[in-house]
């Protein structure tokens, strides 16, 4: 559970969910489904009719969870623990700010609708291995890239 200065803390990173618009699903976990999805559309750059704002990835707690929380054989609280969990997840990741990490961008949090907005990555290791098999070069270029930000994240976390 956050302290009500750490909510505060908060605020600042805080995005209006109408300013948001969700598209179509890139990936699920057990928690929480991630969209791709716009920020600042057209609706709030009136001088920019064609602007369709910009891509960004969206995470929020599962459409199942919040349907099952309103169902009469739900465990009590359970919504209310998972809306703590990514509350802490979203304190945490506001204070990361590294080259080598997806950009936290901020958070909405209005009624059911509690999520996390990062920049939108358009690949990934796994998509990227899947097209054609990775030289050893390449693997070792990657890894290599993921043992420098372990050591200097630890580095930072003191």
């Amino acid at each position: 559970m956050l302290t009500e200065n750490q909510i505060i803390e908060l605020q600042f990173w805080k995005i209006p969910f109408s300013e948001l618009t969700i598209s179509n699903q890139i990936g699920f976990g057990g928690n929480a489904e991630v969209f791709e999805g716009r920020w600042r559309g057209t609706n709030y750059f009136q001088f920019f009719p064609s602007f369709l704002g910009f891509p960004v990835a969206i995470k929020m707690i599962s459409s199942l969870l919040t349907k099952e929380a309103s169902h009469p054989q739900a465990v009590p609280g359970q919504l209310k623990q998972l809306r703590n969990v990514m509350l802490r997840e979203i304190y945490v990741w506001s204070h990361l700010h590294c080259p080598y990490l997806c950009q936290f961008l901020g958070y909405f949090d209005e009624g059911k609708n509690l999520g996390i907005v990062s920049e939108l990555l358009f690949t990934d290791i796994r998509s990227l291995y899947a097209s054609r098999p990775l030289s050893l070069p390449e693997q070792v270029k990657i890894f290599s890239g993921i043992l420098f930000y372990l050591s200097f994240s630890s580095s930072r976390c003191h």
